[in-house]
């Protein structure tokens, strides 16, 4: 089964926290997990998380990492950006991350429009996720 977990680039340090637990329970029910690239936030801690942990986990990306050095497992690039206009990019590899994965995490500041809309496409495909909001100030 594969969790993708995913959440807000400026989070509280009760979400980063709370996002490290998420890590360690998917560990204990052998769920692969799928993440983003983006080197602040929630992504940060999945793939810190993952790496200490020494769990297998999918990094996607647009076109090459944004922060390689963190990357000690397979890493699986997001080819679909050729033509897509730079504003929509990120939209559609958050949308092939939902496509792919079974289940969806997603860790909220409360008003970061991606993980919001990430949640919200998960939910129209009928696939079982949740939404863990620790709200902060813009």
């Amino acid at each position: 089964m594969k969790l993708l977990i995913a959440g807000s680039m400026k989070s509280t340090p009760q979400a980063l926290s709370y996002t490290y637990r998420v890590v360690e329970r998917a560990i204990e029910c052998n769920y692969e997990i799928i993440v983003g690239d983006n080197p602040s936030g929630i992504d940060r801690v999945v793939i810190q998380a993952c790496d200490k942990l020494e769990v297998a986990h999918y990094v996607y990306h647009l076109r090459k990492p944004r922060f390689s050095m963190f990357f000690s497992v397979p890493i699986k690039k997001f080819a679909g950006y050729d033509g897509v206009d730079a504003s929509n990019r990120w939209k559609k590899r958050d949308r092939f991350m939902v496509d792919d994965a079974d289940i969806g995490m997603f860790i909220w500041n409360g008003y970061s429009a991606g993980t919001k809309a990430g949640y919200d496409y998960m939910q129209s495909l009928n696939k079982e996720c949740w939404i863990k909001t620790y709200p902060m100030e813009k």
